[in-house]
């Protein structure tokens, strides 16, 4: 779980949709377990491909989620981008 979730983070920090080899890369995993984490992820819609393109981006349930736990957190936007402000990942 610890890798899936950072292979989400890369992709995230990225800004763009990443290529399988970024995503690898940028956590330093091997290709194919990037390959095999990511389609995982996409399976369950945490992840989609970029229109026809063989990139990654952030799928709907990945948005979900995050909406959901800002939401649930009980801040106001400001203060939560604030709060990631002073965060180091």
């Amino acid at each position: 779980m610890t890798r899936a979730l950072a292979l989400i983070e890369a992709i995230c920090a990225a800004g763009r949709p990443a290529s399988l080899k970024e995503i690898a890369a940028a956590e330093r995993v091997p290709l194919a377990t990037a390959f095999r984490l990511c389609r995982r992820l996409e399976k369950a819609g945490y992840l989609v491909r970029d229109g026809g393109s063989r990139r990654y981006t952030v799928g709907a349930r990945l948005m979900r989620l995050g909406l959901d736990i800002v939401l649930s957190s009980g801040q106001t936007w400001t203060s939560y981008q604030v709060t990631c402000r002073r965060s180091r990942f």
